[in-house]
């Protein structure tokens, strides 16, 4: 997806086993790759409707279901790359660019 800023998203899978209030570890290699306190929860989606409400703390995904809990939440995460926070529309010379698409279409060569 093209961003004005660098970012990671993920998709978080958890299954509720009939609980309303969750506490998710999330990976660890995706709370490395992102900026620090730049995870937030953009989207979920449920096996049955529900009304969640969705946090990241640290490495913590935290869940609040109202009403009954469905069987599984889907939970659409994203984050700033580590290294690219405050930097949107970064500007590039035309090399770069050059180098950029020589990587982008190198799959054709094969």
């Amino acid at each position: 997806m093209e961003m004005p800023d660098v970012r990671f998203d993920e998709v978080v899978i958890v299954e509720t086993q009939g609980k309303n209030n969750l506490e998710i570890d999330l990976d660890p290699n995706y709370v490395f790759v992102c900026e620090p306190n730049t995870i937030e929860s953009i989207s979920y989606t449920s096996s049955e409707p529900c009304c969640c409400g969705l946090n990241v703390y640290g490495s913590k995904l935290l869940i609040e279901i109202v009403g009954d809990a469905p069987k599984v939440v889907r939970v659409k995460l994203s984050g700033i790359r580590k290294d690219y926070a405050n930097k949107r529309f970064e500007k590039f010379t035309y090399d770069q660019m050059k180098a950029n698409n020589a990587f982008w279409v190198q799959w054709k060569e094969q």
